[in-house]
């Protein structure tokens, strides 16, 4: 599999986090559901408007990439640390050594091929709350990938045809009751010929 796979985003998002008022330390909100998911909708709507000025079709959300872009984001949660490889143990899951490996957890009569690009970033507890920084969130993300020739190259690749984003807010309230650190996880998907054909797809 092409290199450009295997390389990690090195630029960091950074955004504001001036004037914000601290909350309660015993009070730790949600940031997994409703503001990543707001977020990773985004993404890869500014993504797909991309790919059409390239002349490349829109990648279609697809779950079936789930459970390897799930696996991977939870891994490196759990790790701690940004990484496609998933060489160390961490307790309570099963580790799939590269993201080629990760395909057997999809169903391979319908997924043909993955690849997997992945970032990192810093966030504001109150911008999590703010849908103007969801915008700037999606944006800064987009940013990240385009600013690094391997990742664009390959998101925008007219090979794939489907994608499924994880945007991780890796935050523990009681640690630093400022900002969150994030994870993205963007897997792109190639149908077998076929789904495509089962799916009507070309």
């Amino acid at each position: 599999m092409k290199s450009l796979n295997l390389i990690i985003a090195t630029l960091t998002l950074l955004l504001s986090i001036n004037g914000i008022s601290q909350k309660p330390t015993d009070y730790i909100p949600d940031l997994s559901e409703k503001s990543s998911s707001y977020c990773e909708q985004l993404f890869i709507e500014k993504l797909n408007k991309e790919r059409v000025k390239l002349g490349k079709k829109p990648l279609a959300f697809d779950t079936l990439l789930a459970p390897a872009g799930d696996h991977h984001a939870l891994y490196m949660r759990k790790l701690g640390k940004l990484t496609h490889w998933e060489d160390d143990d961490v307790e309570g899951m099963v580790e799939y050594p590269s993201h080629i490996s990760r395909l057997r957890l999809l169903d391979r009569t319908k997924i043909e091929d993955l690849s997997e690009d992945i970032g990192t970033g810093v966030i504001s507890i109150s911008q999590a709350y703010n849908p103007a920084t969801f915008n700037s969130c999606s944006d800064h993300f987009i940013k990240l990938f385009s600013n690094s020739t391997d990742h664009w190259n390959d998101l925008t690749n007219s090979n794939w045809d489907c994608i499924y984003v994880v945007i991780d807010f890796l935050h523990d309230y009681r640690e630093n009751p400022i900002s969150s650190g994030m994870y993205i996880t963007v897997i792109v998907g190639k149908y077998t010929d076929e789904y495509k054909i089962e799916k009507g797809v070309k």
